[in-house]
């Protein structure tokens, strides 16, 4: 039998790290892909972005509730405990702290934590990182709106617009974010840059979270007759160790009420935390791309540089050529990327003149609808109420489709 004492090892930076990454990435391609807002192309990769939200969001809540059923059916555990431990484990903050309410822990259960963990920080790491991301974008672009509106006020006569962007819980957060945001630029924007700026309200979040977590931890230790009162210093060593995903386990909520509030704190606090030290990587980042960037297009060609600007090999340096070749030193195209934008252009190019002409767009839409006609056919067998006839072999062979008019020539 093993019983499990006091976590004193890290537990791990694997969620955090998920989180920091899928943060990054966004804000990355938020970056990278500049689209109008009322795009096509920006609706499509919105819907597809809340479609992998719900799906993140799915295996989260399923995995989460595999644990809950599994530890209080066979453990006996109560629902508040058996989440508490479920979030701990699969946030990698792990307290350690189980030992209160469980005492031993058999080989069986041992050995489901043992896959349901690996399993579970795997899933639910990438799920929680992907969840994160996208609340993350979601609050940018509210916020976003938000700025722009206080801006047109501030220009104007100072009086709120027809459409009120604090209608809802989550528009009333952004505004106050932009409000924070404004206020910052007004305070330092003389002496600090807008990189430097930018980090302010995460940093203000994530001081909010820490005293929120401090909160918690002084009250459940409080109305726990098994602990003392922690000192100001221990509440903030709680915090900070609970929302690295460090979790010690010598502090953890001991009651009830301390581990239901607790279950969301973590959750919360990680996040938030991974955000904060994914915007101040970024901000590094970005800064050095910045000056990689400016140097690339300061920089002149020389004789040298003259014949990987000429693409064609003509002799002479084109409009097009220029600034292909200069985004791809600056890493924004790769090789591959103009390859393939070159394969369809030939492709649409179906003279072969090197110009997309209508009479070149017409034969290739022409093309592609009568491919995909003989596919559709192919793929459904000939039927569907198609008038098949099909000639003796000795006739010469053909197969006619009678519905559509199309031959497809068979004859050998």
């Amino acid at each position: 039998m093993f019983k499990p004492g006091k976590k004193l090892k890290s537990g791990g930076t694997s969620v955090l790290s998920n989180t920091s990454m899928s943060i990054r990435q966004s804000m990355t391609e938020k970056a990278t892909i500049k689209l109008d807002k009322n795009s096509e192309e920006n609706e499509k990769l919105r819907s597809e972005q809340k479609t992998l939200f719900r799906r993140a969001l799915f295996v989260t809540i399923a995995f989460m509730s595999l644990g809950v059923i599994t530890f209080c059916a066979s453990k006996g555990w109560t629902f508040i405990n058996a989440l508490y431990f479920v979030v701990v484990t699969l946030t990698t903050v792990g307290f350690g702290d189980q030992s209160s309410w469980e005492g031993d822990l058999d080989d069986g259960t041992l050995l489901f934590m043992s896959f349901y963990a690996l399993l579970g920080i795997m899933l639910v790491g990438s799920a929680l990182g992907i969840i994160a991301a996208s609340l993350v974008e979601e609050s940018e672009h509210r916020k976003e709106e938000a700025m722009a509106q206080l801006m047109e006020q501030e220009c104007g006569d100072g009086t709120p617009k027809a459409r009120p962007v604090g209608s809802s819980i989550r528009q009333s957060f952004a505004t106050q974010s932009a409000h924070v945001s404004r206020a910052f630029e007004k305070m330092f924007g003389k002496h600090l840059g807008p990189r430097v700026l930018a980090l302010f309200p995460g940093i203000f979040r994530m001081f909010l979270t820490i005293v929120g977590g401090m909160v918690l931890i002084y009250f459940d230790h409080k109305d726990s007759p098994d602990h003392d009162t922690p000192t100001g210093i221990q509440c903030l060593y709680f915090a900070v160790i609970t929302c690295t995903t460090i979790g010690y386990g010598d502090f953890s909520p001991a009651t009830q009420w301390g581990r239901a509030v607790g279950t969301v704190y973590v959750m919360f606090g990680v996040v938030s935390v991974g955000n904060v030290f994914s915007e101040i990587a970024a901000a590094f980042i970005d800064s050095k791309q910045a000056a990689a960037l400016e140097e690339i297009l300061q920089k002149k060609i020389t004789v040298d540089d003259f014949e990987k600007f000429d693409i064609d090999g003509d002799g002479r340096i084109e409009k097009t050529e220029f600034v292909v070749r200069k985004l791809m030193l600056m890493g924004i195209l790769k090789q591959d990327d103009v390859t393939r934008v070159e394969h369809e252009f030939d492709i649409m190019d179906t003279d072969g003149s090197g110009e997309i002409t209508m009479e070149d767009l017409h034969d290739f839409i022409m093309t592609r609808e009568r491919n995909h006609s003989i596919t559709c056919a192919a793929d459904a067998g000939l039927e569907g109420g198609m008038a098949l006839a099909v000639r003796d072999h000795s006739g010469g062979g053909g197969t006619t489709l009678g519905a559509e008019g199309l031959k497809i020539d068979t004859a050998i």
